[in-house]
């Protein structure tokens, strides 16, 4: 069962100092059955970096939710919309589940796969931040995180860090705030509740649009325009799960 208190965190997290992810978040993610982030930019290359601790929170039967802005590399799209897809195919999900041994490992050297088989097991929950009427024009950029362990500890970070190879590159930091510190609980109890209203489409600023609205409404804003194959074993057979303009295609 994972402990929060039994880590040894410090105030503040700078990139000049600690790597972010490996320092941090990997721990935090071990120790916790639930992850909830809120953050501006996202790439799926950020799981491989967090691999080791997303492992343990899943291993463990916890979850993961994640909130940003709708603005992506369409192979992480892809990926988002497959998953989706294969929540209500059990074929798809099948040749999900056949091409992704342990996590850790997949998300390493089968990154995309791995992505889409989470969000089909609701392992990994995805939504968009989307601006309401009159705030137009914006996007959704915040950084913001916590995390929950069997005991109800809760971690809530807070800074400039995406979720993306680049931002392990930047100079970022993350202030980080405990429960377990009474001193710190007015801060750590506004991110938790901020971040939770914006996942239940409770904040003034922003609509949240779950996965299957998002593909239905089409708000995601893709960066690139090639599609992505995505390899899998099934019975031995290798099959292709092709994505073209929204649509999945299983060809052996």
């Amino acid at each position: 069962m994972g402990d929060l208190q039994s880590l040894s965190l410090e105030a503040v997290y700078d990139s000049s100092e600690y790597h972010l992810v490996r320092d941090l978040m990997v721990p935090l993610l071990a120790q916790s059955k639930l992850y909830c982030r809120g953050v501006g930019y996202f790439s799926s290359g950020w799981l491989r970096i967090a691999s080791e601790g997303l492992e343990e929170l899943i291993s463990s039967g916890g979850r993961a939710r994640l909130i940003m802005s709708p603005i992506l590399d369409e192979k992480d799209w892809q990926a988002i919309e497959l998953g989706q897809q294969a929540r209500e195919n059990e074929m798809l999900k099948k040749c999900l589940h056949s091409s992704v041994d342990e996590i850790s490992s997949s998300l390493e050297s089968n990154t995309l796969n791995t992505f889409a088989w989470l969000i089909a097991d609701e392992l990994l929950d995805v939504r968009f931040a989307v601006p309401r009427a009159g705030f137009r024009g914006g996007d959704y950029h915040d950084k913001v995180g916590y995390f929950a362990d069997e005991s109800d500890n809760y971690v809530a970070i807070h800074g400039s860090y995406n979720d993306s190879i680049k931002g392990t590159l930047n100079g970022e930091a993350f202030s980080v705030f405990r429960s377990w510190y009474e001193g710190q609980l007015p801060f750590l109890d506004k991110h938790v509740a901020r971040l939770n209203q914006l996942w239940d489409d409770e904040n003034a600023q922003f609509h949240t649009f779950k996965l299957p609205d998002a593909v239905r409404q089409q708000i995601v804003q893709l960066r690139s325009t090639d599609y992505r194959p995505y390899t899998t074993l099934s019975g031995g057979k290798i099959m292709r799960i092709l994505l073209r303009n929204g649509e999945s295609y299983i060809t052996a």
